[in-house]
C-alpha cells in the first residue's frame, strides 16, 4: 500500500508539471489579473475544485473537435483539464484580454451537476464582462478596477540570478531595497546570509515547497517565469532552489502616508492593513495579492506604488459615497475580526 502510495503522489507531481506547462499557454495569452478569476468559486472565496482525468471521458472527443476548430479560425484555446488555473468549463479560449471557458456537452440534456456548473460559468461570465458583480464569491458586492501604474515585475533579474548561480553554485542579489533573490544549486550560507540583510521584518517565500505541495496556481507559473529551460528542468527535478526575501517593514513604511497608520498582521487572509486615524476606516492587502512578491517575482516598488494609488482612489469614492455596498452587520463583525489582529510591525504617516 506504500510502496502504491508514493507511485500515486509521484504520478500526481507529474500531472501538476504538465499542467503548469499549459498554465504557460494560458498565461501567454491572458494576463495573471484576469486569467486568476478562472480559478476561484464563485460562491466562496475558495478555489473551485480540481480537474480529475481527462482519459474515459465521454465527451472529450467533442472537446477536441471545438479545440481544433478554434485553432483553425486562428483563436488560441486550451482544454481547461489539462490546467491547473482554469477550472471552468471544458475548453477555454485565449482571444480576449479575459479567458473564455465554454462548456461542451455530449447530450442535449443536462443534469443536476451540469446546470450548477452552467449557473457558476454564468456568474463569472457576468463579473467578467460588467467588472462588478453581487454576491460573488461571498461579498455583497465585488467590483474590479484597472491599474493606475503600469505592471512592472523582477523576472529579468531572478534569471540573471540563476545564471550567476549556475556557475558559483549559489547566488543572492538585491534588484530593490527590500526585495531579495537567492538561488541555490549547491550549499549555501543561508543562515549567514538572513542575519546579514538587515531586515526588520523578512518574509521568506520557499518557492520549491509552493511547487512541491502543487499550492502555485493561481499565480503565474514558474514555466514562464524560468526562461532557460534547463533552469526550469533543475528546479522542476530539484537541482535549483529558490528563495525570496521580503523586508515587509520597508513596504509597511513606504505605504504609510499621513493620516493613515500600516500595520503587518499575522491572519492567513491579510497581509497589511491600512487604518485610517480620524475615521477608523479599514483596508486591507490580502496575503494572495502580497504572494505575488515571492512567486510571480513582481516588484515590490510597483507594489507599493500600486497600492498607494489603489488606496487614494478608494478613499475619494469613499468620501464621495461611492463604492460596493456594505452590510452593515457583517461590516462591524469584519471590523472587529481585523481589529483583533496581531499586528507584527506598525509604521505610521504622522
Amino acid at each position: 500500500m506504500r510502496r502504491h502510495e508514493r507511485s500515486i503522489e509521484r504520478y500526481t507531481g507529474q500531472l501538476f508539471i504538465w499542467r503548469s506547462i499549459a498554465d504557460g499557454l494560458v498565461y501567454a495569452y491572458i494576463s495573471t489579473f484576469n486569467a486568476k478569476h478562472a480559478f476561484f468559486d464563485t460562491t466562496s472565496p475558495a478555489p473551485k475544485r480540481e480537474a480529475g482525468f481527462i482519459g474515459g471521458k465521454a465527451g472529450l472527443a467533442k472537446e477536441l473537435g471545438m479545440l481544433f476548430s478554434a485553432i483553425e479560425h486562428r483563436v488560441p484555446a486550451v482544454l481547461s483539464d489539462i490546467t491547473n488555473i482554469i477550472r471552468y468549463g471544458d475548453v477555454c479560449l485565449l482571444g480576449g484580454d479575459d479567458p473564455c471557458p465554454i462548456e461542451v456537452k455530449s447530450g442535449p440534456v443536462l443534469n443536476q451537476r451540469g446546470h450548477r456548473q452552467a449557473a457558476k460559468l454564468a456568474q463569472l461570465e457576468d463579473f467578467l464582462k460588467n467588472d462588478r458583480a453581487v454576491g460573488f464569491r461571498g461579498m455583497p458586492e465585488m467590483q474590479r478596477v484597472e491599474f493606475g501604474v503600469p505592471h512592472h515585475d523582477c523576472i529579468a533579474d531572478l534569471n540573471a540570478c540563476i545564471q550567476s548561480a549556475r556557475y558559483d553554485g549559489w547566488n543572492f542579489f538585491c534588484p530593490e531595497r527590500g526585495l531579495v533573490y537567492a538561488a541555490i544549486f549547491e550549499d549555501a550560507p543561508i543562515d549567514t546570509l538572513f542575519k546579514n540583510l538587515g531586515m526588520k521584518r523578512p518574509v521568506i517565500f520557499m518557492p520549491n515547497a509552493e511547487k512541491m505541495d502543487r499550492s502555485w496556481a493561481p499565480y503565474l507559473p514558474f514555466t514562464i517565469s524560468i526562461r532557460a529551460p534547463l533552469d526550469l528542468y533543475d528546479f522542476v527535478v530539484g537541482k535549483l532552489s529558490l528563495v525570496v526575501v521580503v523586508d515587509a517593514a520597508v513596504i509597511c513604511d513606504r505605504l504609510a502616508t499621513p493620516g493613515w497608520k500600516i500595520s503587518l498582521v499575522e491572519d492567513r487572509n491579510h497581509s497589511i492593513l491600512l487604518e485610517h486615524g480620524s475615521t477608523a476606516a479599514k483596508i486591507t492587502i490580502s496575503t494572495q495579492f502580497f504572494g505575488r512578491l515571492g512567486l510571480e517575482f513582481i516588484s515590490l516598488d510597483w507594489f507599493v506604488e500600486h497600492h498607494k494609488k489603489l488606496v487614494a482612489s478608494m478613499w475619494t469614492d469613499m468620501m464621495a459615497g461611492k463604492g460596493p455596498m456594505i452590510d452593515p452587520a457583517e461590516f462591524e463583525d469584519w471590523d472587529k475580526a481585523i481589529a483583533a489582529l496581531p499586528r507584527a510591525y506598525e509604521a505610521s504617516g504622522d
